[in-house]
């Protein structure tokens, strides 16, 4: 019988404010790691295969924000990292140079970026509500924003494109899931609580009241969106027939998620703890719980079969993912 677990590799308090993102380029198939916080700081690593006392060596930072990070992503040949900040920008950064391109186009608050799997369009979401798609040279294309009968504005909270294809999914503070085709430009599929509209069109219920998302993770064949926020649940999504494939509770509010590279896990950060679910069992097969009240995880990403955490305090841990063996 096989169970698994997350056995702590190395630890490095490596920022000196909260770990806004983490992220690993090659479709989490590198060593290399990048690292964004509210410290205006990204810094490029190169992850330790030995080492159980840091976490790798620093490479290079890269600076410019005048406000918190919020977001990093490297596309897929690591020469160039996105960034998303506070200060109503992204920035594209030459990785070797450290030469930025900035990119306006928001009103507000930058909350999230994504860049698509054939390294020429970049989206940015944001408090202002709408998302904007740009090309790598920084040229603004277009801005959607989706319709609001309320009168609470909506911040768009995280963005993904979906691996090969033109569906980017973002996640709101109405605790909507939408899926945008950028070429048309249009919401092709929403959701809420883990079911489409069409459901709640299609049984006459009500649609409910939903919290607030704040992390989503797209599974690196396109397959699976797995989102969640401050009501304390995980939703798996099956993208290609639009069903919610399972939904867990978590007991505390999600801070992030990551699919593995290698494993149909879905890696779960929280205010309580680290959560490592089976997706294909649905059940948990790992858990790693706080040491302290007042530090938890608050990014997340996967480096082949390593979890990288990042959290409040600055820290980044690595954990290895193991699957334990016993003859019981």
């Amino acid at each position: 019988m096989a169970s698994t677990s997350l056995v702590e590799r190395a630890k490095s308090r490596v920022h000196k404010q909260l770990v806004t993102s983490l992220d690993v380029p090659y479709t989490g198939n590198s060593d290399i790691l990048y690292s964004a916080s509210r410290d205006k700081k990204v810094y490029q690593w190169k992850l330790n295969t030995s080492d159980m006392e840091r976490i790798g060596t620093l490479i290079k930072g890269y600076a410019g924000h005048n406000h918190f990070i919020t977001d990093v992503k490297a596309n897929r040949t690591n020469e160039m990292i996105i960034t998303a900040s506070y200060d109503h920008t992204a920035r594209i950064y030459d990785v070797n140079t450290q030469k930025y391109t900035i990119l306006k186009g928001h009103k507000k608050d930058l909350t999230g970026v994504t860049i698509n799997t054939e390294d020429n369009k970049i989206i940015t979401g944001s408090c202002d509500g709408s998302i904007a798609l740009w090309n790598t040279e920084g040229v603004l294309s277009k801005v959607l924003t989706p319709e609001n009968p309320s009168s609470i504005p909506i911040w768009v909270n995280c963005v993904s494109f979906v691996p090969n294809s033109n569906l980017c999914v973002t996640g709101s503070s109405d605790g909507k899931l939408r899926i945008w085709d950028i070429n048309s430009g249009k919401i092709i599929r929403t959701f809420v609580n883990g079911n489409d509209l069409e459901y709640y069109a299609a049984n006459e219920v009500p649609v409910p009241e939903a919290n607030m998302i704040t992390a989503l993770s797209v599974s690196a064949d396109g397959s699976f969106c797995a989102y969640g926020g401050r009501d304390c649940v995980v939703y798996i999504i099956n993208l290609s027939d639009a069903a919610c494939l399972l939904h867990f509770e978590t007991e505390s509010p999600i801070t992030s998620l990551a699919f593995a590279i290698t494993e149909p896990i879905i890696a779960v950060g929280t205010r309580n703890s680290i959560i490592c679910w089976d997706v294909i069992g649905n059940e948990r097969s790992a858990v790693v719980e706080n040491e302290s009240k007042t530090v938890y995880c608050t990014a997340l990403t996967w480096s082949k079969t390593r979890l990288v955490t990042g959290y409040n305090d600055g820290a980044i841990v690595v954990y290895d993912f193991v699957r334990n063996v016993s003859d019981n």
